[in-house]
């Protein structure tokens, strides 16, 4: 009945109007604030005409706050500076949308009237004319869906590329991630939720989860977070959270009647993220590996959740920013994540509080600030301190391993607070700026650099937004560009065996990373062998006449292969000879004797031939006959 009520409550405030105002910071409320009181810092807020929708259809990206105005005439998207509440750019709409999603040079706007393609700075780039229920923006993907299919669109023209029709049902959220595209899917006939995974760009399906709690409204917020590079968790707020494998999406755990989540830091120290979490009975942390409890943290009735990372009362605990109802409006406040812990910090808004946000430091105080969005509009926050530097990983290359040139440098990157700014790579001291990609459960950092033969020291450098850097430890890389030297010494090529026996010898060396492995490929038997890097002889047993090729290849640290062959012919088999005349056992008148003969050899030929009569030698040739 509680979900029930909210919901219509929710509904019943969707229809307020105000008018448009921008204020100026401000310590004390006034009589159009949103906020009632406060004892945190408000910098701006913002009110809007129009009927919000619930979650509003805002998107924060960078320092940039986007909403739509649906009130306009014609209806608009509003670009506002986060710094300072600003709205300094007004795009006009053909229709009334109710999508919208971003990337670093594009965005997507979308709702029953179709697509529409923006740059920045608002120029029209394509738009389509068919409906869409949903988008996701990535750093080289467009993914839409509408009632029937998922959809991969060229991100320049629009067109689509792939189809697919869903797999479960209706999509309600979907993240890529890498080359996969993760969706959360509702059959609207079972009202069952599962979560399928799809390869991008084709949209190949590749798992799916077995059947989530059954939902029977359509939920309005529904998030995927990753807690760690094998956990994912997937949220519907006011139903459920549930813990996934991120490869094969077994769901580990299922955790019900969750009104609202939230990822924190990982406080059972076992590699994974963990969950704050509202449910009917108060706020929990949870184990985001088990979903198992970890600490009951307040028993008040919160509405929201969010993490904002700042621990402001120094009890060494961070902090999380929740909500909840009272008679004199709503009280957004700051609460540590440690056991019984009470809101430290607050503020009192009108009532009609629809989502909080965490953006990243807007006037650079080395803070963290919030967004939070009411029916009356939207207020910033100032009131979230982000000390913390964030946390790098170096996956590829290993420490003290062998590479080619170029070299492939890879990270992963994590900070929950202001986010991360830029990654910075050294290789022998010298810097170099690296890629970063933003994603959800963490971001990534990608580069690739020249290097002579030798060994070299790497190590790269993070700076979040709130100025925190963080330094990996030196890793050494060898660069070895060069393959193996191998040469035979023997048989010597084109030798001719007698037996079938057939004995290798070889010498090889690399001066740079060292011989690894080795491999003898004789043809045409179809003979392979793998071989330490210490072997330098072989003894092989060859099954019939021909002619055999050797092949030796030698691999060192780096993977670089050289390769070196020999022929040998192998004729084991006598030549077939016959005497033609005269014949066995005949009488002879005459005393001279006239000979004849004829032999073959099917393997490496005749090379000679001696007649003997009586044993005396009366011919020495080639002649076959």
């Amino acid at each position: 009945m509680r979900r029930l009520l909210l919901l219509l409550l929710i509904a019943v405030l969707a229809t307020e109007t105000v008018a448009i105002a921008v204020h100026a910071p401000r310590s004390v409320a006034t009589s159009d604030s949103p906020v009632l009181s406060t004892n945190g810092t408000v910098v701006w807020w913002y009110l809007a005409t129009k009927s919000y929708t619930y979650p509003p259809n805002h998107l924060v990206y960078s320092n940039t706050l986007l909403f739509f105005e649906n009130a306009d005439t014609p209806p608009s998207l509003k670009f506002v500076e986060l710094k300072t509440g600003q709205v300094f750019r007004t795009v006009p709409l053909n229709a009334s949308y109710s999508v919208l999603d971003a990337s670093s040079d594009l965005l997507i706007v979308g709702g029953e009237e179709g697509l529409l393609a923006l740059s920045w700075s608002g120029k029209v780039l394509w738009r389509t004319i068919w409906s869409v229920k949903g988008v996701e923006v990535g750093n080289s993907s467009l993914v839409v869906w509408n009632e029937a299919e998922l959809l991969f669109l060229d991100r320049e023209t629009g067109s689509i590329l792939y189809t697919t029709p869903f797999e479960w049902g209706i999509p309600l959220f979907a993240v890529s991630r890498g080359d996969v595209l993760y969706t959360v899917e509702r059959n609207t006939t079972s009202d069952s939720v599962a979560v399928c995974a799809y390869r991008l760009p084709n949209l190949t399906l590749i798992t799916e989860s077995s059947p989530l709690t059954e939902v029977s409204l359509t939920p309005v917020v529904v998030r995927i977070c990753f807690l760690s590079g094998d956990r994912m968790v997937v949220g519907i707020r006011g139903f459920c959270v549930a813990g996934l494998d991120v490869n094969t999406l077994a769901i580990a755990y299922e955790v019900e009647e969750v009104v609202d989540f939230t990822v924190v830091d990982d406080h059972d120290a076992d590699g994974v993220k963990d969950l704050c979490v509202i449910m009917q009975q108060g706020l929990y942390l949870l184990s985001g590996k088990t979903g198992g409890f970890l600490a009951w943290v307040s028993e008040e009735s919160y509405v929201w959740v969010e993490r904002v990372g700042h621990d402001a009362n120094e009890d060494g605990v961070e902090d999380v920013c929740c909500a909840f109802s009272s008679e004199e409006g709503e009280v957004v406040g700051f609460i540590s994540v440690k056991q019984e812990s009470r809101m430290i910090g607050w503020m009192r808004l009108k009532l009609g509080l629809l989502t909080i946000t965490r953006v990243n430091d807007v006037n650079g105080d080395r803070r963290a600030d919030l967004l939070l969005s009411t029916i009356y509009g939207y207020v910033l926050l100032l009131s979230v301190t982000d000390f913390h530097p964030p946390l790098v990983e170096i996956v590829a290359p290993e420490n003290e391993s062998v590479v080619k040139s170029p070299i492939v440098v890879k990270a992963v990157l994590w900070d929950f607070e202001s986010g991360v700014a830029s990654a910075t790579c050294f290789l022998d001291g010298v810097a170099h700026q690296m890629s970063v990609n933003e994603s959800i459960g963490g971001s990534t950092a990608q580069l690739c650099l020249d290097a002579g033969e030798g060994w070299h020291t790497l190590y790269i450098e993070v700076e979040d937004f709130a100025g925190n850097r963080q330094t990996t430890p030196f890793f050494r890389i060898l660069v070895d560009n060069t393959p193996p030297m191998i040469s035979i010494v023997s048989p010597p090529n084109q030798t001719i065996l007698a037996n079938t026996t057939l004995d290798i010898c070889w010498t090889v060396y690399d001066d740079v990373s060292g011989v690894n492995a080795q491999q003898v490929v004789v043809q045409p038997l179809g003979y392979e062998v793998q071989l330490p890097p210490s072997t330098h002889n072989l003894t092989l047993q060859v099954p019939q006449d021909g002619v055999v090729t050797v092949i030796l290849t030698a691999y060192d640290h780096a993977g670089n292969a050289g390769s070196t062959t020999c022929t040998v012919i192998v004729d084991a088999q006598p030549p077939q000879v016959r005497i033609e005349q005269p014949m066995n056992g005949s009488f002879i008148s005459e005393t001279a004797i006239e000979i004849g003969w004829s032999c073959e050899d099917t393997g490496s030929g005749i090379s000679s031939v001696v007649v003997r009569v009586d044993n005396r030698i009366v011919y020495e040739g080639n002649e076959t006959m």
